[in-house]
């Protein structure tokens, strides 16, 4: 048993700056598509006066520097303090419970594409919040393998710099711009977790979980023809699942010490989520939004996950290589939820739009050339996988009324590659 006290302090700020360099043509001329520079854009066609150059701050010409880039700032600190008791209730039956007190505070100051902090009219978005996040942990041991563990806590969710920031972000796809009135969202969690061990380093475990999200933030498809994403907070959501966990030798010739170990192991992490949100208006951020679902999943959750390893282990003494395979499944998510909506209509509008399921993998390494000298040899996505997002066309056509109603189009396809790196570290 015992009691423990402490304070954190945690900073966190971020500076991002966009400049933009725009060509501006009198007229229309005819440029070889293959090869643009030679046959226009250059500096002869810019001396001859052909083209002029501009950013989005202009070309200088009222006294103002055209290069002083577009810009967000981010700070955000956390003043934590927090107490917790551990107490034996016996052998069996252990109980931790703790309170964290803190203290939050988020600025983003901007000067964008869209507004400026500068401007009297406006203010910097600004997240000042104070929070009691109280938790429980209770471990009952049947035996010295088998034990139960209940959990439950609060805690809550900020969003990101680029969620608040409104700067337009122009891709290929889709445009998305920030929201600077969100709200964080508070989180109600509860866990239930039944492990059983099989041997040292061996493991089987089930895990029911529940978690209560109030003003959950989700991205969603702006009701607008420029395709244009932003951020926005909801109605509250519940979210709900099974988790199973393995690990398990398929054969361990190690001896006991640290001198010579030969393992290889397999793990296994599988896990079922059922998620729900109310879809409402909610009149404290910036944008108004007719939801075209009145419910729905949560944005970036995958119902199924699978995560899957296979580890080589040899080592002897400070020498060694640990070799592992690793590959991770995620089912179809809600990449944006879908607007539009007609209250007199339940459906209309556009529909979300998901992207498909993806399967990763990886082969990480690292060799222990001596005490402290290591390499690392990582091939980082394997298979290379496409990811596809795609969008339901609805019975008021709003991609293309040609198309049937439940037509399912895609909107974007791309890869990530794959990564080969190499790396010397070396321990003092």
């Amino acid at each position: 048993s015992n009691i423990r006290l402490g304070y954190n302090y945690r900073n966190t700020d971020r500076t991002f700056n966009y400049t933009q360099i725009n060509y501006i043509l009198d007229s229309p001329v005819v440029v070889d598509i293959d090869n643009p520079d030679t046959s226009f854009f250059n500096q002869q066609s810019l001396n001859d006066g052909l083209f002029t150059l501009t950013t989005n701050r202009g070309d200088g010409r009222d006294g103002t520097n055209p290069f002083a880039p577009f810009f967000y700032t981010g700070d955000r600190q956390i003043h934590a303090g927090l107490g917790e008791i551990t107490y034996d209730f016996s052998e069996k039956f252990t109980a931790n419970v703790g309170v964290r007190y803190e203290k939050v505070k988020q600025t983003v100051e901007f000067d964008t594409n869209l507004a400026s902090s500068a401007d009297p009219n406006t203010d910097p978005s600004v997240i000042d919040e104070t929070y009691i996040l109280p938790n429980l942990n209770l471990k009952y041991n049947f035996n010295e393998n088998s034990i139960l563990r209940l959990a439950g806590s609060k805690t809550y969710t900020f969003p990101q710099f680029k969620e608040l920031a409104p700067f337009l972000y122009e891709d290929v796809s889709f445009n998305s711009f920030g929201n600077r009135a969100l709200l964080p969202a508070n989180n109600y969690n509860l866990d239930l977790k039944y492990e059983y061990y099989l041997d040292d380093g061996e493991i089987i475990a089930f895990t029911g979980f529940y978690k209560k999200i109030q003003n959950a933030i989700n991205r969603i498809e702006v009701n607008s023809a420029a395709s244009e994403l932003s951020y926005v907070n909801t109605g509250d959501a519940n979210v709900a699942g099974i988790e199973f966990e393995l690990r398990k030798n398929f054969f361990d010739f190690s001896d006991g010490t640290n001198n010579i170990e030969k393992k290889l192991s397999f793990g296994l992490n599988a896990s079922y989520l059922y998620s729900n949100q109310k879809l409402e208006d909610v009149p404290t951020d910036e944008l108004t939004v007719r939801f075209t679902n009145t419910e729905d999943e949560l944005e970036g959750s995958s119902p199924f996950i699978i995560g899957s390893d296979l580890t080589l282990t040899l080592k002897k003494g400070d020498t060694g290589l640990i070799s592992s395979l690793v590959y991770n499944y995620s089912s179809k998510s809600i990449f944006s939820l879908g607007t539009g909506g007609d209250d007199t209509n339940p459906g209309s509008g556009r529909s979300n739009i998901d992207l498909a399921s993806v399967s990763t993998l990886d082969l990480i390494n690292k060799i222990s050339l001596n005490e402290n000298l290591a390499l690392k040899l990582n091939f980082k996505n394997i298979l290379n996988p496409e990811y596809t997002l795609s969008q339901d066309v609805n019975n008021i056509g709003v991609l293309n009324p040609t198309l049937p109603d439940g037509q399912t189009v895609t909107l974007n396809t791309y890869k990530r590659g794959t990564t080969i790196s190499l790396g010397v570290s070396y321990t003092f």
